[in-house]
């Protein structure tokens, strides 16, 4: 009986690499925590950093210049990859902007921007930008999107981390981010309850 045994889990053994050959991106995390995670000791945390980390290789890194993964990296121990993937996807929005949308390089692709690219910006491109963010066909979902003030801030505040970054390590000449006004977030009105 136990050779039985042996030879079902070499067969089930051959069957999941045969598996993980033909699915490899779908199978990925799957067969991680099969083979080597104990199933009570994955945490929640732990599926999703691996979920949001295949998420940057195939939604985020594809759709931006070279330079940005070092942007990625630099930043990579004061945030979280849910942080980080979220500001892939609004600096994916800021290059679609520069290349398609009647930006300063309409007609490259975004992987062709260089850094050359990015110093010739100045601050009025940038308030193009947030005007551009009042309503636009998204890249990511190819639906017309309309950011909230909110919205726009955080995408302002995703794109002025990557000036940040590329000046504070001397990628760049000169922060034009810094030139440009935050956006306002209008404060809710109180909503009360009567008895």
């Amino acid at each position: 009986s136990e050779i039985i045994s042996f030879r079902k889990s070499c067969i089930l053994r051959k069957d999941i690499k045969a598996i993980f050959r033909r699915n490899l991106d779908k199978y990925r995390t799957l067969l991680y925590n099969f083979f080597v995670m104990d199933k009570k000791t994955t945490s929640y945390t732990v599926s999703r950093d691996q979920l949001y980390t295949d998420k940057m290789k195939s939604d985020v890194y594809p759709f931006l210049p070279l330079f940005c993964k070092d942007f990625f990296v630099g930043i990579n121990m004061n945030t979280t990859v849910l942080t980080r993937y979220n500001y892939g996807l609004d600096l994916r929005v800021f290059f679609y902007y520069l290349t398609e949308c009647d930006g300063p390089f309409f007609g490259k692709k975004p992987q062709e921007i260089t850094l050359e690219d990015i110093n010739k910006l100045n601050n009025r491109d940038i308030e193009r930008y947030l005007a551009f963010l009042g309503g636009y066909i998204s890249p990511i979902g190819k639906s017309y999107q309309q950011d909230s003030s909110a919205s726009k801030a955080r995408k302002f505040s995703s794109v002025r981390a990557l000036f940040r970054y590329l000046y504070n390590n001397e990628l760049i000449d000169q922060n034009v981010t810094l030139r440009v006004s935050m956006p306002k977030i209008r404060d809710k009105a109180i909503i009360r309850l009567d008895d």
